[in-house]
């Protein structure tokens, strides 16, 4: 009987703390109208990669975007990665 009783404690406090953990989403229209196809952090930045949209850069958290297309003929973004080696310089590579 002890062990059926535990179980079932067991159970209850699970379903209780589950109701809580779960992430909670804003839906917002995002960089180049929502359709991000790749995300890139470095430290603070938040790079996104659209389809059609090209690159945008977030630094506060995604509340505001900054179009980053300078010298971009191909706005098709895929991929996105970094070369860090140097702190003080950021090196975006972007597949199209």
């Amino acid at each position: 009987m002890n062990h059926k009783r535990r179980t079932i404690s067991i159970i209850i406090i699970t379903m209780i703390l589950s109701f809580n953990v779960y992430g909670q989403w804003i839906k917002t229209a995002g960089p180049g109208n929502g359709d991000v196809h790749s995300l890139c952090v470095v430290e603070n930045k938040i790079f996104a990669g659209t389809w059609l949209g090209g690159i945008y850069l977030s630094e506060d958290n995604g509340g505001t975007w900054t179009e980053m297309n300078k010298g971009l003929t191909n706005k098709g973004i895929m991929p996105l990665t970094t070369d860090t080696k140097n702190a003080s310089t950021v090196h975006l590579f972007a597949g199209t």
